[in-house]
């Protein structure tokens, strides 16, 4: 029996953002966390070829394919043209500042993503993460290069457990692990919309509005403290209010639950760019409550928080 060769591969986790969107990225303080769904990326180096093949799965069906030619980077063939572009650019930011990374990419590379990429669970980011292991380059220096994100998703991609995150005037970035609703897990669940959003898009329509001020900053960070430290489920639903307030104020955009859920027993809050990917909803009710509210309305994508939030 012929012994399969092991490959270097390398593995990130998705996210998810509870406080601080948009703003996270003016420096107010954002609570995020890292979720058991994420991103593999597989070397197999062994390929004497000056094209480099690329394969990305998505629940084990191939999503995207494609061929470069190693010397200039072109497509020689592919399935989805702007995905090629995209990671193109990715390369190319490495190689700018690691001229010998070039010669890693004689390779065939295999990535497996084991959610549905319209979550917004972070498929680029993982991405970003992965090949910044295998080209043992800093993630959020690659991030700055290709991307005008906070690097949250980054911090989330490597850490195993809830935590507070800042970027910090020198563009450094602050992580601190906090031990999140230890009473409070029963009472979380997240459902999905339906409606996969643009984070890049949504992120800058928000950077046109130009309204956020220092102490809307202040305000923020402080209910991210509440959120990440709070066991009193009307305490956190209340903070939970607050923040979506402030949100909806800055971006024009009414609140969801005043939206759509307004009869629901508990709060409701959006979570990432507003409008489409995951919302937390908080209530003293129990999963049959959020299950049988959730299904009337269409909406049967539903985890509880032990199933989707990696254990610390």
């Amino acid at each position: 029996m012929v012994k399969k060769e092991k490959y270097p591969q390398y593995y990130s986790n998705g996210k998810l953002l509870i406080s601080g969107e948009y703003a996270v990225t003016d420096g107010a303080l954002a609570l995020a966390l890292p979720v058991k769904f994420g991103q593999s990326l597989e070397i197999d180096s062994n390929c004497n070829s000056d094209i480099l093949r690329w394969e990305a799965y998505v629940k084990n069906k191939l999503w995207f394919f494609v061929d470069y030619n190693i010397e200039n980077l072109s497509i020689i063939k592919t399935n989805i043209t702007s995905a090629a572009e995209k990671l193109i650019y990715i390369l190319k930011a490495i190689i700018e500042t690691n001229p010998e990374f070039k010669q890693k990419l004689k390779s065939k590379i295999v990535t497996h993503t084991n959610f549905n990429k319209d979550w917004g669970l972070g498929t680029s980011s993982t991405l970003l993460s992965n090949i910044a292991f295998w080209a043992k380059t800093n993630p959020y220096k690659l991030l700055d290069k290709t991307s005008n994100g906070s690097g949250y998703d980054i911090a989330a991609a490597r850490e195993t457990k809830p935590f507070l995150y800042r970027v910090e005037k020198n563009k450094n970035h602050s992580i601190e692990t906090v031990n999140f609703a230890k009473k409070l897990k029963e009472n979380l669940f997240f459902v999905y919309l339906g409606n996969k959003q643009n984070s890049e898009s949504s992120l800058n329509n928000y950077k046109k509005r130009n309204k956020v001020t220092s102490k809307i900053i202040d305000e923020i960070s402080e209910i991210s403290k509440y959120l990440a430290f709070s066991d009193d489920i009307d305490i956190f639903n209340k903070a939970l209010f607050n923040h979506e307030k402030i949100i909806s104020d800055l971006i024009d955009i009414k609140p969801i639950q005043q939206e759509y859920f307004n009869d629901f027993e508990g709060q409701t809050k959006s979570l990432g760019a507003w409008g489409g990917d995951f919302i937390l909803a908080s209530s003293k009710n129990g999963q049959d409550y959020i299950d049988r509210y959730f299904k009337n309305k269409n909406l049967d994508t539903i985890f509880n928080y032990n199933d989707l939030i990696i254990k610390p």
